[in-house]
């Protein structure tokens, strides 16, 4: 059932240990850091930083835009029309 004469590997051939990964103390530093950006980031947009001004001339201005009468066309029906006419279809199945 078993096979008595199988190759194992020898502990000669077992890899050198990496030398380009950083030291595990440099793993907590960048660690740090992100927590600390982190806490920034929440303090810099926080709801006391910001409010809402100045949206009385950005109503304005969508409500211009919305009620512009230089839209082409309103009409569902007829937008609907004329992407059916430009629409081709698929290719055939092969």
């Amino acid at each position: 059932m078993v096979r008595s004469n199988r190759h194992w590997p020898s502990f000669s051939q077992i890899p050198p240990a990496p030398t380009d990964v950083r030291a595990p103390q440099a793993f907590g530093v960048a660690a740090s850091d992100i927590q600390s950006a982190g806490e920034r980031l929440e303090k810099e947009t926080g709801p006391d930083s910001w409010s809402l001004t100045g949206t009385d001339r950005f109503a304005a201005r969508a409500n211009a835009q919305a009620s512009d009468d230089s839209v082409e066309s309103r009409d569902t029906d007829a937008f609907a029309r004329s992407a059916r006419e430009r629409a081709t279809p698929p290719p055939p199945p092969r």
